[in-house]
């Protein structure tokens, strides 16, 4: 077994008067035995400083774990900080080489990349990468052979009143058999809020549309992690927004199509989901095997 790791490093006064290099990529730990780890990062190929060079954080969190070509082999996508995400292509044996460059949607003027995401859009099963930052959402076709097109935008508001976004969420809401987005806003400044959550439904195939805005009464939200999960078992998936510091964590029921609208109801007090965290990160797993 192989861990992969990405993370902020806080350097030790030593470190910081010593090392000017910079930050390293990411950690590839193998697992040799009990107690028996052995970092083997850029041995194995991945020697690309993540993050950036003056605080040593990573661009966006977490490594996306995926077969990026349809060859039985899990390749990896990494932020460098700055610019588009890095692929790195497994040859097979857990050692990696880098990937085709991503069209730099940043000379555009649209912002720096928050973070981004896998999701397989038109049924082929290659996954296409979306990156998503303030008020946008871009989308790289994969085309299969390692080949990325210059991709669209699936969300585009260059207004001031736009939200930045540090999450997204990929989902068959309506059960239609294909995939719609929900983008939960995240504010500039800890502790406030920004505007609502937006579900972008997918209708008609490959053109996405804006057809819900969640808030709490009258709030915006502040979100960093977010997850659709069946949580009633009734075979459509419901929605859970995760506060960061601001504001409250919310859960939307789904309750399927309701004259042609899809029905989504805030019920987290009933739950007692209703909790105030900061909340950073989030999984959902059915621990208790109880279906």
């Amino acid at each position: 077994m192989v861990l992969l790791l990405l993370a902020c490093h806080a350097p030790s006064e030593a470190e910081s008067s010593t090392d000017s290099s910079g930050p390293a990529g990411p950690a590839c730990v193998d697992l040799q035995g009990p107690g028996a780890l052995t970092e083997e990062g850029a041995a194995r190929g991945l020697d690309q400083p993540q993050g950036d060079p003056e605080d040593r954080l990573p661009g966006f969190g977490g490594i996306l774990v995926e077969d990026l070509e349809g060859d039985g082999d899990l390749d990896l996508v990494t932020a460098p900080g700055e610019g588009m995400p890095l692929l790195w292509i497994n040859d097979g044996k857990g050692s990696f080489t880098a990937g085709p460059p991503l069209f730099d949607i940043l000379g555009d003027g649209h912002g720096g990349v928050n973070g981004a995401t896998l999701a397989d859009l038109d049924g082929d099963n290659l996954p296409e990468i979306l990156v998503f930052s303030r008020g946008v959402v871009y989308m790289y076709p994969n085309l299969g052979g390692l080949s990325f097109g210059d991709g669209a935008f699936l969300y585009l508001d260059t207004s001031a009143a736009s939200s930045s976004m540090m999450t997204l969420t990929v989902a068959d809401l309506d059960l239609d058999q294909d995939l719609d987005l929900v983008l939960p806003p995240m504010p500039d400044i800890p502790g406030e809020v920004a505007g609502p959550a937006l579900v972008l439904l997918q209708d008609p195939p490959g053109q996405w549309s804006v057809t819900h805005q969640l808030r709490i009464g009258e709030e915006g939200l502040a979100v960093q992690a977010s997850l659709a999960t069946d949580r009633d078992g009734d075979g459509d998936l419901d929605l859970l927004l995760v506060n960061d510091l601001s504001s409250r964590t919310s859960f939307w029921r789904n309750d399927g199509l309701q004259n042609g609208i899809l029905s989504l109801v805030e019920d987290a007090p009933r739950l007692r989901m209703d909790v105030e965290m900061a909340g950073m990160g989030m999984d959902g797993a059915d621990l208790n095997d109880d279906g």
